[in-house]
């Protein structure tokens, strides 16, 4: 028969209660009687030594889940509740058909009733009338949960060490189940990451005792000093590879490798490319040295990445933000351990995180992309500030020139037509492409250096007041584009 990891008995007449647990626990439910130890089964009956006789034909299992109504187990039952499998008579089940549940998802009150026929009989076979009986067991199914895996955070070993990796098992009640819980933790390797060490043992129980309860462990092995690299493992209540995280815990990341990295960015803060000016690129030095002698390692392989921190820059929104690129980005230490690449910084300020992998190991340096000395703009006179999004909430960093110019054109138009002047878009906090759309891509094909803005009357647009805009913009020594004719009509300041 197939192994369980618990047997319910249902004993004639009687109604026994249990709970059973969620996530494939398997679970045996049987009828307790007592064959008799010579000859107990005669055609289709069974003889016990209490004098009665049970007909194998007529044995009739049923489940019912929650409220629902009863279900004949059939052939089988399946749903999110599991699966109820009946199971032919044999020794182990006291020659009766048996069923087997293996259980999922659902939790909630259950009920499994078998019924059949039996008669008495006598000491040379004879018997008497057959009579109906019954039994139904009770219980719970309650969910499972595992929590609490170490390591958490991050680990580093080197190729010849191991590292043992733990959860913990309660119920729904928040009850730590030891060894009555009859379950099963699955460990794996994450697939996301390295796939060169081993797990021993793959699976295992709970634990009971002093600092064990509850407890399921097994040890993270780099495979005879070959699995150098990134690894995460996932202790799964569920047999088959999955991350849902309601039954399966991931490990913090463990990092197996033999040696040391140090990395450099210079400068450390650079502007954004495409039009912001210079410098645009930044000198990336990565160091390589043994953990064990300390010395400068020649030949070895290291490979570049670059990671933007979510929403710097004054974009407050990701989703497959662009990051710049290096030349080269992989290649070899030298002579002297080192391995050094050209980063070029993309089109958006923000923080960027340069990344320098050797098997597996990561160690990172943040380099800055900005325009240097952008202000928020003030306000002023004349000057009414507009724009603002949710994806880009403050859209009025400027140069002081462009400050300056800006409050003035707002006062004299503000003293010609008695209202304010709109002040739209000008530039982000760090510079860089401004993608108002959020789209990572232009419009707004300058607004990236802090010596553009985008005005236009708050009042009705006349020709007088368009044509003031501009004069006063010439006058200030600034240049313009007209877009008062466009279907946003604006006039667009260069300072």
């Amino acid at each position: 028969m197939v192994i369980v990891h618990n047997w319910f008995p249902l004993s004639p007449g009687g109604s026994p209660s249990g709970n059973i647990a969620t996530h494939g626990v398997r679970y045996r439910f049987y009828v307790s009687i007592n064959p008799r130890a010579e000859n107990p089964v005669v055609g289709h009956y069974v003889y016990c030594s209490d004098h009665r006789v049970y007909d194998q034909n007529t044995i009739v299992w049923k489940v019912k889940i929650g409220a629902g109504s009863w279900q004949d187990v059939g052939s089988g039952l399946s749903g999110d509740f599991g699966s109820i499998t009946p199971e032919s008579p044999e020794k182990d089940n006291n020659y009766l058909t048996s069923v087997r549940w293996q259980t999922e998802v659902q939790k909630g009150s259950y009920q499994i009733k078998v019924e059949g026929k039996r008669a008495w009989w006598g000491g040379t076979g004879g018997g008497g009338e057959w009579e109906d009986w019954s039994s139904t067991h009770s219980g719970e199914v309650v969910q499972l949960e595992i929590y609490g895996i170490q390591p958490s955070g991050e680990v580093e070993i080197d190729l010849n060490e191991t590292y043992p990796v733990s959860v913990k098992v309660q119920d729904q009640y928040g009850n730590i189940k030891g060894t009555e819980s009859t379950t099963t933790v699955y460990w794996k390797l994450h697939p996301d990451f390295s796939q060169n060490a081993v797990l021993d043992p793959t699976s295992g129980q709970p634990g009971s005792g002093e600092g064990n309860t509850g407890v399921v462990s097994t040890t993270f092995d780099p495979n005879n000093n070959t699995g150098a690299g990134e690894y995460k493992v996932l202790g799964s209540l569920k047999e088959e590879l999955n991350t849902d995280t309601d039954i399966t815990q991931i490990s913090g990341k463990i990092i197996v490798s033999s040696y040391n990295i140090e990395i450099s960015a210079n400068p450390t803060t650079i502007k954004p490319s495409g039009g912001c000016g210079s410098p645009y690129q930044s000198t990336i030095t990565v160091t390589v040295t043994s953990k064990d002698t300390g010395e400068n390692m020649p030949d070895v392989s290291v490979s570049m990445n670059a990671e933007a921190e979510q929403y710097s820059g004054g974009h407050q929104h990701n989703g497959n933000r662009p990051i710049g690129t290096f030349n080269p980005s992989s290649g070899t230490t030298n002579d002297e351990g080192k391995f050094q690449t050209t980063y070029t910084a993309s089109k958006f300020g923000g923080t960027e995180k340069i990344k320098a992998s050797v098997e597996g190991k990561t160690e990172s340096v943040n380099l800055t992309v900005k325009v240097l000395n952008l202000s928020n703009f003030p306000g002023g006179t004349g000057c009414y500030l507009c724009g603002y999004t949710d994806t880009h909430p403050i859209n009025h960093y400027c140069t002081s020139t462009t400050k300056d110019k800006i409050q003035q054109l707002g006062g004299a138009y503000k003293e010609q037509f008695n209202e304010n002047l709109a002040i739209n878009d000008m530039s982000l906090v760090y510079g860089g492409l401004f993608d108002y759309k959020a789209t990572w891509d232009p419009p707004h094909s300058e607004h990236r250096v802090g010596k553009n803005a985008d005005v236009y009357p708050t009042g009705t647009p006349t020709d007088a007041k368009w044509d003031f805009i501009k004069q006063k913009i010439t006058d200030l020594g600034s240049s313009y584009v007209d877009e008062s004719s466009t279907t946003s009509p604006h006039i667009h300041f260069r300072e």
